[in-house]
């Protein structure tokens, strides 16, 4: 039974990316890519992100619990109106339900004339960063690095041939190291943060999922995302209703599209506390064919 759950479930979550990336469900190295759209209310903004790298199968294995196993080399980006963020990443799936991404990027940050579209420093952790307290002519760049290590537990408990209930937990840790300034609002986490804070997330996803026979897999349930500033306790929360639609193999070259909507209510944070927030998206992998 166990080995039957772990399953693979692709979805596409807050930072970013699609959980689906096993080597194009190939025995054989592969040259893939991976990218995903989202766009936010409450925090207004839109994050593009895009990685391409080499797949390689590590072992083989006709069991769901550790067939997905890879390794995964490449280059990744993220790209918004405010900031880009170049860099690698190096992804490790021993079994089929668990994987690791280290992620080391550059770091850019530019004003545009909006409120709080910028680098703003802060004179320390209490201050707030709401729009009115960002004017756009206050905004500022800034350049630097940032580190990112991420982990995906994912499984799914089948409910007969068409249906299951899947579970999805995508902790991760950041640090964020800039050229100059000692706090500052950290606008891709909506935190106020130190210069060298590391910043705790978690996003998880608890989900009912049909699979429509010659159609998508439709899922819907319920999200929970965690922001926390461990230097100065801060923590952020919002939860609510989440649906996914996932398209598997619609082209030779298309693994999967993913497409997604969630509503939430922030539980916890500085000033947004009991206010909803909006999410959509779509996330395409893409199989570019055999590597060696």
């Amino acid at each position: 039974m166990i080995a039957r759950a772990a399953v693979a479930l692709a979805l596409l979550l807050v930072t970013t990316s699609v959980a689906r990336a096993e080597c194009a469900g190939q025995t054989d190295p592969r040259w893939v890519g991976h990218h995903s759209l989202i766009a936010l209310l409450n925090p207004m903004g839109a994050e593009y992100n895009g990685r391409v790298g080499v797949c390689l199968p590590l072992y083989d294995s006709s069991s769901a619990f550790f067939r997905l196993n890879h390794l995964e080399i490449g280059a990744s980006a993220y790209l918004s109106p405010v900031y880009f963020v170049p860099g690698g990443y190096v992804q490790l799936a021993p079994v089929s339900f668990f994987y690791v991404r280290a992620e080391l990027h550059r770091l850019f940050v530019w004003p545009i004339p909006l409120s709080g579209a910028g680098f703003y420093l802060r004179d320390g952790y209490d201050q707030s960063w709401q729009r009115d307290d960002l004017p756009a002519e206050d905004g500022e760049a800034v350049t630097g690095w940032t580190a990112r290590l991420r982990a995906t537990v994912r499984g799914a408990i089948p409910l007969g041939d068409e249906f299951d209930v899947a579970l999805v937990s995508l902790p991760w840790m950041e640090i964020n190291v800039l050229d100059r300034g000692e706090h500052w609002v950290d606008i891709r986490d909506d935190v106020i943060a130190a210069n060298g804070d590391w910043i705790v997330a978690n996003e998880g996803v608890l989900l009912f999922g049909w699979h429509i026979p010659e159609g998508p897999t439709v899922r819907l349930g319920a999200f929970t995302a965690l922001r926390w500033v461990p230097a100065s306790g801060y923590l952020g929360h919002r939860l609510g209703p989440f649906l996914t639609a996932s398209f598997a193999r619609p082209d030779r070259v298309v693994e999967s599209v993913d497409v997604f909507l969630r509503l939430g209510v922030y539980t916890h944070h500085r000033f947004r506390q009991g206010t909803v927030s909006a999410m959509a998206g779509v996330g395409v992998d893409l199989d570019h064919g055999a590597a060696f």
